[in-house]
């Protein structure tokens, strides 16, 4: 790597890093608008029921509620439901009986593109009031109400069965999000590696049914330097789909653990998460792609044509599941053409810095292993054919980024007054950096392409800027669970405790 490189990595790695392990405050999109009974409120009539209404629809296979009474003991509740009414409200029935005191209800869900948000309210029911229960009751069996799969009780679940005063519990929400959640450095990491994987397997199905053909077609007519490239880039895609694979599974894991609040979840709870949300059937579209692109690219290592096609395929699939599990699913405002902005952009990027990192590590190392005499010209055929895909891409990636920025922020100034517009700004400075040297790249060292030593030089800036592409990844992995202001502002706290009840609400 050059001098200019390794300054670089130095100066922007750590602000990677920074992201990446930088504690951020515990906000969501899905909000709690509103509230039934209210929060803070105090009543004269005994509530038969819990309703919950959110910003967002709800996730039910992963919801949960519980009701504590004035001596900490839990209070029976029944099955819960999503409102038949509205997708976004959650509606638990009240079986024991109550009696005078405060109560604390405490709650889970999480929004379609899988963020889990928990948080608690508490509310009173005045002496006196109708409905109360004649004898103070004895705890029941049942203490929370649960989806069904993998119902616990509170404690399993990490919370306390106990009734604190809001303070203590307050205390204990901060404590569970700092053990694991969706902003977790260690999730982030999980998701920069699904990206970096999926984008090398991309890029060596790209190389392979785009980038070599035309370079054949300008001139690289030596059937062993075509076919040891297709070779190469199957085996390199296939050791990436094996990684994918195995960030599949962390990703579930991982999730999995979000979502339970950093306990341990239960297989029930795990069938749930992978079942019963649109998290879920996203991840089941991208574990099912995977194993696909593995099949498909070891038939590839072996010679057999058609499994570049099944890969591509492979491919296609695996930007959408991206897409079902991101901020584009859980927008309120054009959430179809979000996904296809966000599937597109992950196409994009695999065939810029994908089929990049192919022509780094497969096409110039062939090319430069041809007769000396045509090494130089080699490495320019590969080059220019490479060239106007990257453009093509480039332009792609930044009209989806442009979609989906406008969106998510809602406003132009959100760039500067939310922590989802700052971390944009940080990685649309990275994708400019990177822009600079690809230009460097096409307009400069492209047209001194001939022989070893420019191809030499080539691929040192390619390497500068690979680095710099790993680097958006890092940022990405942090953007994609961040808050997007226009949908934290499309909800508000509405309703009478409304304010209150959010204000306890933590992200997962």
């Amino acid at each position: 790597m050059p001098a200019a490189a390794r300054a670089f990595a130095r100066a922007i790695l750590p602000v990677a890093a920074l992201l990446l392990f930088t504690p951020r405050p515990a906000l969501a999109h899905l909000h709690l608008r509103h509230a039934e009974p209210a929060a803070d409120a105090t009543l004269t009539t005994v509530p038969r029921e819990i309703r919950l209404a959110f910003t967002e629809p709800v996730q039910l296979a992963i919801s949960a509620v519980t009701l504590t009474g004035p001596d900490g003991a839990p209070v029976a509740l029944g099955t819960l439901a999503v409102d038949p009414a509205s997708s976004r409200t959650l509606v638990a029935t009240i079986g024991g009986a109550l009696r005078a005191g405060r109560y604390t209800v405490t709650w889970r869900t999480a929004s379609p593109d899988g963020h889990p948000v928990r948080g608690h309210y508490s509310f009173v029911i005045a002496e006196g009031a109708a409905g109360l229960a004649v004898t103070a009751p004895s705890p029941p069996a049942s203490v929370s109400t649960d989806s069904g799969a993998g119902a616990r009780s509170p404690t399993a679940a990490g919370e306390s069965a106990a009734a604190p005063a809001p303070a203590t519990q307050a205390a204990g929400d901060s404590a569970a999000t700092a053990v694991f959640d969706v902003d977790s450095p260690l999730y982030a990491a999980v998701r920069w590696l699904g990206y970096a994987v999926l984008i090398t397997l991309a890029g060596t199905v790209v190389f392979t049914r785009l980038v070599v053909p035309r370079a054949a077609a300008l001139g690289l007519d030596d059937p062993l330097l075509v076919d040891r490239a297709a070779s190469r880039a199957a085996r390199v895609g296939w050791i990436a789909g094996w990684l994918l694979v195995v960030d599949v599974v962390l990703r579930l894991l991982a999730q999995a653990y979000a979502v339970s609040g950093g306990a341990a979840p239960g297989g029930g709870a795990v069938a749930a998460l992978i079942t019963g949300t649109v998290w879920g059937w996203g991840w089941m579209l991208e574990a099912a792609a995977a194993l696909l692109a593995v099949f498909a690219l070891g038939r590839a290592r072996r010679g057999h044509a058609g499994g570049w096609g099944a890969a591509g395929i492979a491919v296609l699939a695996l930007a959408l599941s991206l897409a079902l599990s991101g901020h584009a699913v859980a927008s309120p405002h054009f959430p179809a053409l979000l996904v296809l902005a966000d599937a597109v952009h992950v196409l994009a990027a695999s065939g810029w810095l994908g089929t990049l990192l192919a022509v780094a590590v497969v096409g110039i190392p062939v090319a430069l292993a041809a007769a000396e005499e045509e090494r130089g010209r080699a490495v320019a055929r590969l080059v220019n054919a490479f060239s106007p895909l990257a453009l093509t891409c480039a332009a792609l990636l930044a009209l989806t980024g442009v979609i989906a920025g406008w969106v998510h922020l809602g406003t132009l100034g959100a760039l500067g007054t939310s922590e989802y517009g700052r971390v944009l700004v940080i990685k649309l400075g990275v994708i400019a950096l990177l822009a600079a040297l690809g230009a460097v790249n096409w307009r400069v060292l492209r047209p001194a392409l001939g022989d070893v030593a420019a191809a030499r030089r080539l691929r040192r800036s390619a390497t500068a800027e690979l680095v710099m592409g790993a680097v958006v990844l890092a940022v990405t992995a942090v953007l994609v669970a961040t808050p997007p202001p226009a949908e934290n502002g499309a909800g508000g706290s509405g309703g009478a405790g409304g304010a209150t009840a959010a204000a306890h609400a933590d992200r997962r």
